[in-house]
């Protein structure tokens, strides 16, 4: 797969957005989440260049911390 600029700047947007979510789930879990909560700040790129490589016909699976892949999957959260 040949990277363009444009993939680089979804890749980052993408990035953004689940810092984001990583963000407000810290929030949510001072307040309103009970139990633990184990966050993945600074790991968003593995999550989006992995998703990125995915065809409709792969299939993905995590074993910790899997939310950030998920929504970099565009999957709901």
């Amino acid at each position: 797969m040949k990277v363009t600029p444009e993939m680089l700047l979804r890749w980052y947007g993408e990035m953004k957005v689940l810092s984001h979510f990583e963000k407000r789930l810290t929030e949510l879990s001072q307040s309103a989440l009970r139990g633990s909560l184990h966050l993945c700040g600074g790991q968003g790129a593995l999550p989006s260049a992995a998703c990125a490589a995915l065809t409709n016909d792969d299939y993905i699976t995590v074993t910790y911390r899997g939310r950030t892949v998920e929504a970099a999957d565009h999957l709901p959260v």
